[in-house]
């Protein structure tokens, strides 16, 4: 049960209560088309409450640590199942609405509709009526309707599709617009919701646009037509759709493109004649014909919030439990909370849920951390057992200490917007943002503290820029050192200078490039950048981090993600050679290399032999430079982590996505007076 489960949509966990202990199904992977949507691994299946789980899609694993098995097998591996259905007929028949993922190079996926008939112990494909047989699509939301037992799904770019009893192929209904067919722009995602009103069953469908050159349609509601307005009905099975007025800031804020892609729901609760949807905040009615509607959330009310944080619920909505008419749970970028009051009022539930998504956690040097987490800002625990506080709001990227200086530190919001606190995170300044360095850039920025005879910082966008990190003002200073490193939509993705000569950089980039310069400090930089990739490195694959060996720079460590070989390299002669020292398995009687994508690499400044990954199944450590690997961690869920950082006391701080922060011993040595 330690398995990573991320992204679990409404309704994704059907729980069969009529047996006990209860049979229970999670579908994995977050099914939201973000950057950073983490894959999943398929269905898991419980037959005992959730004391135990093993994988319903491939071969039977039991998902218990500490276990040997990494490379899981199965049609969902690399997939989003976004939601799973109980036949009320049959409980041994079930449904899953599949989409494709994020961060899967590599990895050939099949999304579909899922149908097993066996209670989980196969699942097979769907085929939609009029495509071609194996055709592969995106399911992004599933409900079964009770009067005529028929089931509805939403298919991107395809529309809103019907399978009643007995038949075997989805069949499309009638286009939800008034005059535009459902296409990838019309219907790019879509979520459904049905109740019964007098005896008969209606259909309900919020639909997102995709995306376009005109920002304020990216995105956002779906309205081809002017008759159109991104919220339908049908009362008739699908022959016929009506719109309904939606809420007129659903997915997307003033001046900002739409979140249509990211978070949406909609919920028909059976007791009332009323609807709630949801997107940035969610907005309820007491009607679904003639709705006037009332935004329950207001999270950017940032006013408000802070008078009544009872009546504050934090933005980007992702699932919902309707218990009754007035009683709902609902889950968001910040967790979960309940409202007893139709959204009058909310009670916080994430008391003691360890489920932040952090990109990266720094130790202070006193005790306590500072994270940077997704859509959730910086925050900082100021120990063990302590809460953890938001010192920045807004998205938190990489942090970062100056060893040099024993109270500064550094973190990001997005995009370039870097900020620097000389006070242990009380107070933030910022150093330098896109006024100053107007590129394309990734979500999350890498930088790099250099401290050679001042401190400087390096920062990636598509090229490496270098500037002081205490400007006389944001940005004076700042300065681009190096031509493109990157091309198209891919970004410098992580810097690492060398400990013994800082001078000397190398820079890794999404597009399965690996660059060095011997001194970023000469006149002619510009001209100093050599590329040392080589046909050994895969290509085609995102190169996520880079480290250099304190002792020698030419030792250098590179990590990769996506699927396939290799995913760890390393060269001693500064990169005119490169050794493939991805970590290895022997389960099953034969060596192979474990097919997990690499995030991050620490290599222990104290003994340069000792290497460390964090990577989307954990944790693995070396002695001998990468020559061999091991599991490393104990306790520490399988999941994937983002980052790692070492303590004052020297042990570990691993940032996860999803379940917090956690504390990792290094490898003991032996030293005067005792292990360390």
């Amino acid at each position: 049960r330690d398995y990573k489960v991320t992204g679990v949509q409404t309704c994704a966990l059907p729980i069969l209560v009529t047996v006990q202990p209860p049979v229970i199904y999670v579908g994995t992977g977050e099914a939201n088309s973000a950057l950073d949507s983490y894959y999943g691994i398929g269905i898991l299946k419980s037959t005992d409450g959730g004391v135990s789980w093993f994988l319903s899609t491939g071969r039977r694993l039991d998902l218990v640590a500490p276990s040997t098995q990494y490379d899981l097998d199965g049609p969902l591996v690399g997939t989003a199942v976004g939601k799973i259905v109980i036949d009320p007929a049959d409980p041994h028949h079930l449904f899953a609405a599949v989409t494709s993922s994020g961060l899967t190079a590599g990895k050939t996926t099949a999304p579909a509709i899922y149908q097993s008939i066996n209670a989980g112990q196969s699942w097979s494909p769907m085929p939609l009526a009029g495509f071609p047989a194996g055709t592969a699509y995106n399911a992004t939301d599933l409900i079964a309707e009770p009067v005529e037992h028929a089931f509805y799904a939403a298919v991107q770019g395809a529309g809103i599709y019907r399978l009643a009893t007995g038949e075997t192929a989805w069949t499309a209904t009638a286009s939800p617009f008034a005059s535009a067919a459902a296409d990838g722009y019309t219907f790019y995602r879509a979520s459904l919701a049905t109740r019964v009103v007098a005896g008969q069953p209606v259909i309900y469908a919020i639909i997102s646009s995709g995306n376009s050159s005109d920002f304020e349609h990216s995105y956002t509601l779906s309205t081809p037509s002017a008759e159109d307005t991104g919220i339908v009905q049908s009362f008739d099975e699908g022959e016929h759709w009506m719109p309904v007025p939606a809420p007129p800031t659903l997915f997307r804020e003033e001046d900002s493109p739409g979140q249509g892609f990211y978070d949406q729901w909609i919920a028909a609760p059976a007791s009332s004649a009323g609807l709630l949807v949801a997107g940035i905040d969610i907005w309820s009615s007491l009607s679904a014909t003639s709705p006037t509607w009332i935004n329950a959330t207001r999270a950017y009310d940032w006013a408000g919030g802070l008078a009544h944080p009872e009546r504050h619920v934090h933005p980007d909505q992702h699932a919902v439990a309707v218990l009754s008419d007035a009683d709902w749970i609902v889950g968001s970028d910040g967790g979960v909370w309940r409202t007893r009051d139709r959204g009058a009022s909310w009670q916080n539930l994430n008391t003691d849920i360890d489920s932040i998504q952090f990109m990266s956690v720094t130790p202070f040097r006193s005790g306590g951390y500072l994270g940077g987490s997704q859509d959730n800002g910086t925050t900082i625990n100021r120990g063990a057992g302590q809460p953890w506080s938001t010192t920045l709001g807004g998205d938190g990227g990489y942090t970062a200490d100056n060893p040099g200086r024993p109270a500064q530190y550094f973190t990001e919001r997005f995009f370039v917007s870097l900020c620097r606190s000389d006070d242990s995170g009380q107070q933030w300044t910022t150093v330098v943002d896109a006024g100053t360095i107007p590129d394309k850039s990734p979500f999350y920025a890498p930088y790099q503290l250099v401290r050679a005879a001042k401190d400087e910082i390096l920062l990636g966008t598509q090229s490496i820029w270098l500037g002081p990190a205490v400007p006389t003002a944001p940005g004076t200073g700042w300065r681009v050192i190096s031509p493109l490193l990157a091309n198209g939509d891919n970004y410098v993705s992580a810097i690492s200078a060398a400990s013994d000569s800082p001078q000397r950089v190398y820079v890794v980039t999404g597009d399965s490039r690996v660059w060095f310069n011997p001194d970023i400090h000469a006149s002619n930089v510009m001209q100093k950048w050599v590329e040392v990739s080589s046909n050994s490195l895969p290509a085609g694959r995102a190169f996520t981090s880079v480290a250099v060996d304190p002792a020698d720079y030419q030792t250098v460590y590179v990590g990769i993600q996506g699927f396939g070989e290799g995913h760890v390299f390393r060269t001693r002669n500064g990169g005119r050679d490169w050794l493939d020292i991805t970590p290895t398995s022997s389960a099953g009687g034969s060596v192979q290399q474990i097919d997990t994508p690499v995030n991050a690499i620490l290599v222990d400044p104290q003994y340069p032999t000792d290497v460390y990954l964090a990577t989307d199944t954990g944790v693995f450590a070396s002695t001998d430079r990468g020559a061999t690997w091991q599991p490393h961690g104990a306790g520490l869920p399988r999941t994937a982590i983002l980052g790692l950082k070492m303590t004052a006391d020297r042990k570990i701080v691993a940032a996860s996505h999803g379940r917090g922060a956690w504390i990792v011993p290094l490898i003991a040595h032996d030293a005067p007076g005792g292990k360390q």
